[in-house]
């Protein structure tokens, strides 16, 4: 199904990056592979959305998304983990009004 090729498309992006591959799947949250997991055969990681949101409109989710993620790993410093968590939160508030939200 569409959730294997997603796999697929992150197992074969995070070969062609320095670290990670995140590709973000809406409420269904966001598949992850870093580059070391292709070479030890790891299976891309899923996260889960953030609980309790009833989305109100998806426009600039996923500029949000990039957002909280690049601001976690690079202004904070953070793991991957950390920065996907940041990211998902960021994409999630941003659907909770009508038109992107900043």
């Amino acid at each position: 199904g569409q959730q294997l090729v997603l796999e697929d498309a992150a197992q074969t992006l995070a070969q062609k990056v320095r670290e990670a591959a995140v590709i973000t799947c809406g409420k269904e949250g966001c598949i992850s592979q870093t580059r070391a997991g292709v070479s030890a055969g790891a299976a891309p990681g899923r996260w889960s959305a953030p609980a309790g949101i009833s989305p109100v409109d998806a426009t600039g989710a996923g500029d949000a998304f990039d957002a909280g993620f690049i601001y976690s790993m690079l202004v904070c410093g953070g793991s991957l983990a950390n920065a996907i968590q940041a990211g998902s939160c960021t994409g999630a508030y941003c659907t909770q009004h009508k038109g992107a939200n900043s």
